[in-house]
C-alpha cells in the first residue's frame, strides 16, 4: 500500500500502535489508525484499538491520526567533522542525555533507530550553541509515515 507516495507494509506499523476499526467515522480515509489496518496480518487476533467512545470526544475522534510524512534522520559522524577535539566529547554527552541513553545514541548513529524532526533539531541546537552552525546535516535521511502522535 502507498500512502502520500511512501510504501508501506505491515512491518512498518509499530508493535503497539492503537488501530482504529471503527465504521461509520466520517474522517476514517484520512485517519493513519484506520487507513493500515487492512495491512494487519490475519494471523493478529488482538491488540491496541481505538473504542468507539473515541467518536463521542468534542470536535471529533479523540484518536483521529493523519498521514503525514516525515524525514528521519540517522548518523551522527558529519555533524562532528568541523567540531573542535576539545567539544566532541561533551557534545557526544550531551546528545546521548537528550535521546536517554548511550546505547540508544549508537542505535541512531548506526539506523536501527530514526530521529523524528524534533530531536533532530534538538542535537542541532546542541551544535549551535557551541557556535556550531553552519553545514550540519546527518549521514542518512529517510520519508518515511509519521505513527506518532507528536
Amino acid at each position: 500500500m502507498k500512502l502520500q507516495g511512501i510504501e508501506i507494509t505491515a512491518r512498518n506499523i509499530p508493535r503497539y500502535f492503537p488501530l482504529c476499526h471503527l465504521e461509520g467515522c466520517p474522517r476514517s480515509g484520512e485517519c493513519l489508525r484506520h487507513v493500515v489496518v487492512p495491512l494487519v496480518d490475519d494471523k493478529v487476533t488482538h491488540g491496541p484499538a481505538v473504542y468507539p467512545s473515541a467518536l463521542r470526544a468534542q470536535g471529533g475522534c479523540a484518536e483521529w491520526l493523519p498521514i503525514r510524512v516525515v524525514r528521519y534522520a540517522w548518523g551522527f559522524n558529519p555533524l562532528f567533522v568541523n567540531v573542535l577535539a576539545r567539544d566532541a566529547k561533551p557534545l557526544r554527552a550531551q546528545i546521548q542525555q537528550l535521546l536517554g541513553s548511550r546505547s540508544t545514541y549508537y542505535r541512531c548513529n548506526r539506523g536501527a533507530s530514526m530521529l523524528p524532526p524534533a530531536k533532530q533539531q534538538q542535537i542541532l541546537d546542541l551544535f549551535a550553541k557551541r557556535g556550531y552552525t553552519e553545514g550540519l546535516s546527518f549521514a542518512h535521511y529517510k520519508d518515511a509515515i509519521n505513527f506518532s502522535a507528536h
